[in-house]
């Protein structure tokens, strides 16, 4: 199986739940995958795996899907299941290994860094601790006493239910964008109009998907940011039976 893997950004979320250790930690990933040259369709099982490195053989942890891949694009919520650790997105880099079902592993890995928003949101939920004996009450938070408000930013949002104070970071927006390319079978070239703003800072990735299994070359040959379109160019004409699935990924 072939993979092609695309980060569409970070989800952390941090809820009151009585002690530090026991706060959920989420992270949303994306990832396009084919078999034999043809998107995976349908219900597969996706194991994600966490090294510490490139190589290494010993997986730190691992957590196990009920997939649902649309024209090969799957989304999965890391950690939902267990919960990630904190360690893991505190100790610098580390990289998640991706199986579905029972092929092998596949490579390279995706490198995982951490992320200073998700972190920031973590520091809020360690508030100075009290004596060991009591219970119930908070005089501090960050150093700061008093009557205390939480106040969010434009990416920090704040929800109380009860006693439980529920505190989402999401990163700067950066909506991910794809769509699928079908080939006339006389080009090699083709233009695309972005449904989203195109910038400086755009990022575009193409693939192409080939029934044949054959690997096709392409590239993002042109961005035109004033007539908000872009150009793919493959490495060979197309078949009307092929596609080229695109992702865009604006800062």
């Amino acid at each position: 199986m072939t993979m092609k893997q695309t980060m569409v950004g970070l989800l952390m979320l941090v809820a009151s739940s009585g002690a530090v250790a026991q706060v959920p930690h989420t992270i949303s990933y994306q990832a396009m995958a084919t078999r034999n040259g043809a998107p995976l369709q349908g219900s597969h099982q996706v194991t994600v795996r966490w090294y510490d490195g490139v190589a290494a053989t010993e997986a730190r942890f691992e957590e196990y899907y009920d997939a649902d891949f649309v024209d090969g694009v799957v989304s999965l919520q890391l950690g939902e299941q267990r919960g990630l650790p904190m360690e893991l997105l505190t100790e610098g880099t580390v990289y998640l290994g991706i199986q579905v079902d029972a092929d092998e592993e596949m490579f390279p890995r995706t490198a995982l860094t951490s992320v200073p928003y998700a972190l920031n949101a973590e520091h809020a939920a360690t508030a100075t601790a009290l004596d060991r004996e009591v219970s119930g009450v908070v005089t501090s938070v960050n150093e700061v006493a008093g009557n205390v408000r939480l106040v969010g930013d434009e990416n920090t949002r704040i929800t109380k239910n009860g006693n439980t104070l529920t505190i989402s970071a999401t990163p700067p927006s950066r909506p991910l964008v794809n769509g699928v390319v079908t080939p006339d079978g006389r080009s090699s070239t083709f233009t695309v109009a972005s449904p989203a703003p195109l910038t400086l800072r755009s990022r575009i990735t193409a693939v192409v998907i080939s029934q044949s299994g054959e690997s096709i070359g392409c590239c993002v040959s042109k961005i035109d940011e004033m007539a908000g379109t872009f150009t793919i160019t493959t490495a060979a004409i197309l078949l009307p039976t092929e596609r080229i699935h695109w992702f865009l990924l604006s800062e």
